[in-house]
């Protein structure tokens, strides 16, 4: 099976892929796991609690106005926010990510329809589901009054360090998912699977987290 074989041989996985596509199996199962963990975690956490640690988190409420800012908010607008992000969020990143490998495949050589790279991508991304995995667990173990930042035992933070709310530096460490590193070797493999070098493997699996964070990065330094 293709979902096991990934994290035991994906460069067979790859070669299978090459000659026949699939991407709505990975994609779906990865957005399905995903939106389970925060209906669970909007089920189990406290409604009143979330909506103004939530609000207050970012920093640029405070007294009065932090307080209007709860009363014209809800637990469902929080919801559905997420859940919103979630599911357009992941639609769009395989479209950009595919774009992206069509792009590097036609420089390097690697010629493959847009379908077989929007393939290459959802595979290549299936060891996150790891990380929604390790939420869900941790939803079912968490208190009422938990931030669902505090549950992502994958990342950064809070699994290497726990900045304080308000850091600057705290949404981009608590960006950064240590599972990815899987996932770049997933990518470097099945680049090598359809006929790319090793170089090229290396570059293409780290470019786009490499530009994402290190610009992000550098705005913070030059910011703070």
């Amino acid at each position: 099976m293709q979902l096991i074989s990934l994290f035991t041989d994906p460069r067979q996985v790859f070669t299978e892929l090459d000659a026949k596509p699939r991407v709505l199996l990975p994609f779906l199962l990865m957005v399905v796991l995903a939106v389970a963990a925060l209906l669970l975690y909007y089920v189990r956490v406290d409604a009143e609690w979330i909506v103004q640690a939530t609000l207050a988190a970012g920093g640029q409420l405070s007294g009065k106005d932090l307080e209007q800012a709860v009363k014209y908010t809800s637990l469902n607008t929080l919801k559905w926010g997420s859940l919103a992000g979630v599911v357009i969020g992941s639609g769009v990143a395989l479209l950009l990510m595919g774009t992206y490998y069509k792009l590097a495949g036609k420089i390097a050589g690697v010629e493959r329809s847009y379908r077989q790279w929007l393939a290459f991508q959802a595979w290549s991304t299936l060891p996150m589901i790891l990380s929604s995995i390790v939420m869900l667990v941790g939803v079912a173990l968490m208190g009422p009054h938990t931030l669902l930042i505090d549950l992502q035992l994958t990342h950064i933070d809070p699994l290497l360090v726990t900045l304080a709310p308000g850091n600057p530096w705290k949404n981009l460490l608590a960006s950064i998912d240590l599972v990815s590193l899987w996932s770049m070797f997933v990518v470097f493999t099945g680049w090598q699977a359809w006929g790319g070098s090793r170089r090229g493997g290396i570059i293409v699996a780290v470019l786009p987290s490499l530009l994402i964070y290190g610009i992000w990065a550098i705005v913070l330094a030059m910011k703070h």
